[in-house]
């Protein structure tokens, strides 16, 4: 494609030792991972939290505060480190929003449940 005109490259010894050194590197980090290489995202119960919690606060404190945009920046700060692989989505989910909440002072109203156990 970029260079059809080009001869083939030559797979020598460089090119098999750097192959080699890259499965090397792709089998230490699938180790350090205990081979867990897909995961459920959080983002679908960050939802669901959302909705509900949008249900039982007052709407005038909802609108005036964004707690969704800040729950949503919370969780996208999640993946930068090693958080999405060593609790559950729903902790997650739950503590971005609980921070977002506890950011702004808006308090969710006692009811039967507890916000989170919707």
């Amino acid at each position: 494609y970029f260079n059809s005109g080009s001869a083939p490259l030559e797979c020598d010894k460089e090119f098999w030792d750097l192959r080699d050194s890259v499965v090397q590197c792709e089998l230490l980090i699938l180790r350090q991972l205990n081979f867990h290489v897909s995961f459920e995202h959080p983002h679908k119960y960050l939802l669901h939290y959302l909705l509900s919690v949008k249900s039982l606060v007052n709407r005038h404190a909802w609108s005036r505060t964004p707690i969704a945009e800040t729950s949503w920046a919370l969780l996208r700060d999640c993946y930068h480190g090693a958080m999405c692989i060593h609790h559950t989505p729903q902790h997650i989910a739950i503590a971005t929003l609980y921070l977002a909440l506890n950011s702004y002072g808006v308090e969710v109203p006692a009811g039967e449940k507890e916000w989170w156990q919707v």
